[in-house]
């Protein structure tokens, strides 16, 4: 990537500069390819690390760190958190829990509906918190809701991705003995809900 850079710094042809960029954005591809498999690795490999989690920031900081994807601009987020107190869980896999499923409500957002939103709701009972992420996108076909979980499963309005994203929510998900709950209608929109057991 350093040298891509530099390159396009000092060509002025355009045609090479196209082929620069074309490299560029299938370096940008693998890297964050690598980043999937190195998430399944440390979530296989790794212990349970208990912290105290402010939702409401890690929210803040996942939708701030998306800022970079296309049509994010669009997108009116609306966060609903019904307690001040701090979560005792896994930080770092709650946080790619999330971030997985915050990027595909984005992506997968329906820029003809003119208002796109993102409505995250969060609640806790002495045993159990709940996080859910509703959106009005696009939604997933019937006939494909079953596999979205699946490993290197894209469906035919998936776009350029690995298939890794939602198998890696899954995995993370039973690590922390967590369970999740899918409602999706084709045209109008995704709701997904996710439960954790509360831990000390």
């Amino acid at each position: 990537m350093g040298l891509i850079n530099i390159a396009k710094y000092e060509v002025k042809d355009d045609a090479v500069m196209d082929y620069f960029i074309r490299i560029e954005n299938r370096i940008e591809r693998l890297t964050h390819f690598i980043k999937e498999v190195i998430e399944i690795s440390r979530n296989t490999r790794t212990e349970i690390k208990m912290e105290p989690v402010a939702l409401w920031e890690l929210l803040d900081e996942i939708i701030e760190n998306n800022n970079y994807i296309e049509g994010m601009e669009k997108i009116e987020f609306n966060k609903n958190i019904n307690f001040d107190s701090p979560l005792y869980t896994d930080k770092a896999r709650l946080e790619v829990i999330l971030n997985n499923l915050i990027s595909n409500a984005i992506k997968y957002s329906d820029p003809q509906k003119g208002k796109c939103k993102i409505d995250i709701t969060a609640n806790k009972t002495k045993s159990e918190f709940s996080v859910i992420i509703a959106d009005n996108g696009i939604g997933i076909p019937e006939d494909q809701q079953e596999k979205v979980f699946d490993m290197f499963y894209r469906g035919a309005q998936s776009k350029e991705g690995s298939g890794l994203g939602l198998y890696i929510v899954k995995n993370m998900l039973v690590k922390l003995k967590g369970e999740f709950d899918l409602d999706s209608k084709e045209g109008k929109g995704t709701k997904i809900k996710l439960t954790f057991p509360v831990m000390k």
